[in-house]
């Protein structure tokens, strides 16, 4: 589910265009919450990132490994950069990550651009994910909170 992957969307559909972005929330996931989203085989020894991207009833979701072993790794300046993405047009939002890429990195461009991929994608064939849905895929907000090591929102 929440993957690196290449769908296809027309950026140009007023749906996608009109949608902006309302909330980002960053979860530095503890282990368990790691292997109940990637499965115990595919969640590796490294510490995860999840990003929620919110437009108004669909959520993208982006996983990632992150550089927690770096001695002076500060989660609240890595996830700073997500921040420039609220109030943009999902359109907009993929533009900024993609020119964002090299000075952004693989692991943030990558969870980027997977989580605003799976919202345009949303936008574009107007499915909406329900709460049950999320607790179905084990991504209930209250569960995501209780393990996170960190958390991190722009509201």
């Amino acid at each position: 589910m929440p993957q690196s992957t290449e769908i296809e969307v027309d950026l140009q559909l007023s749906q996608i265009i009109g949608s902006q972005i309302v909330s980002i929330e960053l979860f530095q996931l503890d282990r368990l919450a790691h292997q109940m989203i990637q499965g115990p085989s595919n969640a590796q020894d490294t510490a995860a990132c999840l990003l929620k991207v919110s437009s108004t009833g669909r959520n993208g979701w982006g996983l990632c490994g992150m550089p927690v072993e770096e001695p002076r790794f500060d989660f609240i300046k890595w996830v700073s950069v997500f921040g420039k993405l609220k109030g943009a047009s999902v359109t907009d939002a993929i533009q900024f990550v993609q020119q964002h890429h090299s000075e952004w990195g693989t692991q943030r461009y990558t969870i980027g651009r997977a989580s605003l991929t799976e919202l345009a994608s949303q936008c574009q064939s107007g499915c909406f994910l329900s709460r049950q849905s999320e607790i179905c895929n084990g991504l209930e907000r209250s569960f995501l909170i209780d393990h996170s090591d960190r958390y991190f929102s722009f509201l």
